[in-house]
């Protein structure tokens, strides 16, 4: 059966396999299940997926009402810096990283309105050893200031070369080479795009089959991941989350009486009443966060659907995504192997600069394509202020503004 097109499920089974798995939150109605376009808008509205809603929706009262939330989108994303987008050019031809044992190559996949959506792919150099298993696959989508093309120079070359592994590092629409304009509005559909071109990408860059043979990692900086991990359970073998956004930034900048148009047209969620002590959200009126949570799954909602293998890595010291809703987040994931480490004294944009943050993400990737390894879980909390110095704390520092 062919993928699903961009993330609209194509079968009625699958739109109700995704809300029956959804329903694990606690906060989603009583479904239908019979397939109906208007269970598929709601669906995609509730996960904040608005292309996607608008395309599934048929009726014009709800049309009219994701139209007028999406034309606010813009305004919001500036006043919370949703996206800090760079540009830089694409490399036509192949380039050899890690002294030569790893290959990478830049490319472009179509999102469904034509947008070019830039990647890197990573893969050991045809001259590297023969693996002794079948090679893993990460993909990554970076925080909203980061570049793919910065990876190859990260320590994830080095994995790469000297491991079974190949790696995927996704740019938004408007970052790197992409076309386009970074918006909250297409940001999970074009997550979804990626994923179906997964397949092809696979076989064109390293001629592997699908499903690959060996784990599919996705891995999330910040605001990418869960959603996509969420709703491809069967083909994702584990989530890695890099000081995640738990909280409701950035639609903490979106007014109230635009959820309530959207409530008036959608069976409503049941109310979260969740604690956030984000700076962001803080300063936002409370009001509006009871009426998002009308019509939205915030990120501990979707941690909660999750079963698959969870990896969560953050800062102590981080004031963006602040320890007590990364805690939430992880407290409800349903993962039976969960792991979540804090990395002392560090910032959101610091703990890449911790050899401890590398240690123990490549550790998790080795365990889920060999076994647990000796040393694979560590104590929850490290500090490695004394390892961050020279030109690999710099390299991390100019790599992740935000």
């Amino acid at each position: 059966m062919a993928a699903p097109e961009h993330g609209v499920p194509s079968q009625p089974s699958e739109a109700a396999a995704l809300i029956q798995r959804l329903r694990l939150c606690g906060r989603l109605p009583a479904p239908s299940t019979d397939g109906a376009s208007d269970d598929v808008a709601a669906l995609r509205t509730y996960l904040g997926d608005y292309q996607g809603a608008l395309r599934a929706c048929s009726d014009s009262g709800l049309q009219a009402a994701l139209a007028k939330l999406v034309a606010a989108l813009p305004a919001a994303e500036r006043r919370s810096m949703a996206f800090v987008p760079r540009r830089v050019q694409r490399r036509l031809e192949p380039m050899l990283v890690a002294e030569g044992a790893a290959k990478v190559e830049h490319g472009v996949i179509r999102a469904r309105d034509g947008v070019e959506l830039g990647y890197v792919y990573m893969a050991p150099s045809e001259d590297a050893a023969e693996p002794s298993s079948p090679p893993g696959i990460l993909v990554r989508w970076g925080g909203n200031a980061e570049l793919a093309a910065a990876e190859p120079s990260s320590p994830f070359s080095g994995f790469v070369a000297s491991r079974s592994f190949h790696a995927i590092f996704v740019d938004y629409r408007g970052y790197g080479w992409s076309t386009g304009q970074p918006s909250l509005t297409c940001l999970h559909d074009d997550a979804a795009a990626f994923f179906d071109a997964l397949p092809r990408l696979l076989r064109e860059h390293a001629a592997l089959a699908w499903p690959p043979s060996g784990p599919l990692v996705l891995m999330g900086r910040s605001i990418g991941a869960l959603g996509t991990a969420v709703q491809h359970p069967d083909h994702v073998s584990a989530l890695v989350l890099d000081s995640p956004v738990a909280c409701h930034w950035p639609y903490e900048q979106v007014c109230g009486s635009l959820w309530r148009g959207l409530a008036q047209h959608l069976p409503p969620l049941k109310a979260a009443c969740r604690p956030l002590s984000c700076d962001c959200c803080l300063s936002a009126s409370a009001t509006p966060q009871g009426d998002r949570e009308l019509v939205c799954l915030d990120p501990v909602d979707l941690a909660s659907c999750l079963s698959i293998p969870l990896l969560v890595i953050a800062g102590t010291a981080d004031s963006l995504c602040p320890r007590a809703t990364i805690q939430a987040l992880f407290d409800a994931a349903k993962s039976e192997d969960k792991q979540l480490f804090w990395l002392d004294g560090l910032g959101h944009n610091e703990v890449a600069g911790s050899r401890t943050y590398w240690h123990k993400l490549f550790a998790f990737l080795e365990m889920l394509q060999h076994g647990d390894p000796q040393n694979s879980r560590g104590p929850s909390a490290c500090n490695d202020r004394e390892e961050n110095g020279g030109s690999f704390f710099a390299w991390c520092k100019n790599r992740s503004r935000t």
